[in-house]
Formats: structure tokens, sequence, C-alpha cells
């Protein structure tokens, strides 16, 4: 079960994390007519709103519904809302598409934190939280065989 969550994770942030497709990210929206001067960095804040907001209504959600349907779900729209951010061609689109990231994103992590505590005793998750946490160390370094 942690293997199906860590790889979940992984690729969900070799997607999104990689630090040289950041960097030609930050400059191609630099460079664009719909993010100048502090544009681009609201952009990037509106995300953290939603984001923030989300954790606890999601893992009630988890609790409620079926977390086996619930986090692949999640995962799903967070893959629909990233690949839609490439085809933004406004300054709100822009806005509306992080504002979404954040409401799919931000549910994630503690969800699978919480699906992960239903299974494993309190001795036996700090090993699991330990893998957990250290996948997102990894994901950079998968990166590389997939070039922009």
């Amino acid at each position: 079960m942690l293997g199906s969550m860590g790889l979940l994770l992984i690729l969900s942030w070799m997607v999104s994390d990689c630090s040289y497709r950041k960097d030609k990210a930050r400059v191609f929206m630099a460079n664009r007519s719909c993010c100048v001067a502090n544009k681009y960095n609201i952009a990037l804040a509106v995300f953290y709103v939603p984001y923030i907001c989300v954790d606890i209504p999601s893992n009630w959600l988890v609790k409620k519904l079926n977390a086996g349907y619930y986090l692949p779900g999640l995962l799903l729209s967070w893959g629909i809302v990233s690949l839609c951010t490439g085809f933004v061609k406004s300054y709100h689109g822009l806005l509306v598409c992080r504002l979404l990231l954040g409401l799919c994103e931000g549910g994630l992590l503690p969800g699978i934190i919480l699906y992960l505590s239903m299974f494993y005793r309190r001795g036996e998750m700090l090993r699991r939280m330990y893998v957990l946490c250290s996948i997102p160390l990894c994901s950079p370094h998968l990166c590389i065989p997939f070039p922009s």
C-alpha cells in the first residue's frame, strides 16, 4: 500500500516539482504579456489560499467517502488542471488554474497520511512517514531522463 501511494507521489512531484522546468516556466511566464511585474507573484500566491483551506475538509471527505476512490480522483483532477494550465492564454485564466490547482493538490498529502494511519499502528507509522516524506527528495533525480 505504501508503494502505491509513494508511486502516486513520485509521479505527481515529477511533473510539478522539477527545478529546471520551474526555471523555464518562470522565464516563459515573465516574458508573456499577461504576466508582468507583480502579476506573476500574485498568480503564485493564489495557489496557497485554497491549498491551506482545503486540508481539514479533505480529511473529512477521506473519512466519509471511500479513500480508494477519493484520493485517485483527487490526483486525476490535479493532473487535468495541470494539463489545462499549459493552455492558459490570459492572466485571469492563470489565476483560475492556480486556484483550482490549489484545491486539487491541497488535500492529497494529508489525505494519504490519514489513509495510511487507518492501516498502521503508531509505531509502524513512523517508518512509513519517513519513506513517504523522503520521496520528494528522489523526484528531481527522476526528472532528468524526461527533458522538456
